[in-house]
């Protein structure tokens, strides 16, 4: 599951704060922070799909594909047009 690496990599290009994004969640900012280090491991479906919603990004997509490498592939696929 990529729910760490994918939140890590969404908030970056986002450029959004862990704060705004716990905030906009209306969860702890601990609990925001133990995702980004991998420490919580029963992140809730709640939270998984606030997450998505947040980001723009579908439930799937934040939980089993590595978005940091699906984005690299899209911008090969531009390039080459």
């Amino acid at each position: 599951m990529f729910i760490q690496k994918n939140f890590i990599y969404l908030k970056s290009k986002h450029n959004v704060s862990y704060r705004k994004i716990a905030f906009a969640l209306n969860i702890n900012i601990n609990a925001i922070l133990r995702i980004k280090n991998g420490a919580e491991q029963n992140v809730t479906i709640k939270t998984i799909a606030n997450l998505a919603n947040f980001f723009d990004v579908t439930i799937d997509d934040l939980v089993y594909k590595d978005l940091s490498i699906e984005n690299k592939l899209n911008y090969r696929e531009i390039d080459n047009e």
